[in-house]
């Protein structure tokens, strides 16, 4: 699943609960000096950049699922429209398309698994 996420975001995801943990620390400690228990700024956005981590592994699980669901359909051969911002393809086996890694490859034309779903039979 890690392949699928951005290596920036992997490397500073560690960093960023450390911080989160160090945010927590010093709000508890100054609520503790202070004799209050209210929830400081600085928790509340720590709390929103977890989130954001979180979603960031959500989405590359959810890249990974799809790819590995269009795989299974090319080997089906079931239809894929794939978009490549600029134009979109029907990708079958039976029209000469070949799975190469992650991405379908046609004589020059390659494109990547990500941007495919599966085209629906009644079309």
């Amino acid at each position: 699943m890690f392949e699928y996420v951005n290596p920036l975001f992997l490397m500073m995801g560690p960093l960023m609960l450390l911080g989160l943990f160090a945010i927590v620390i010093k709000e508890l400690g100054e609520n503790y000096e202070k004799g209050t228990k209210n929830i400081g700024i600085r928790v509340m956005a720590a709390f929103f950049l977890v989130l954001m981590v979180t979603i960031m592994f959500w989405d590359a699980s959810d890249t990974k699922k799809s790819l590995i669901n269009n795989k299974a359909d090319f080997n089906r051969g079931i239809a894929l429209e794939c978009d490549t911002g600029f134009n979109t393809y029907l990708v079958q086996k039976s029209t000469g398309w070949q799975l190469s890694k992650e991405s379908f490859l046609k004589n020059d034309t390659l494109i990547s698994l990500k941007n495919c779903k599966s085209r629906d039979k009644g079309e």
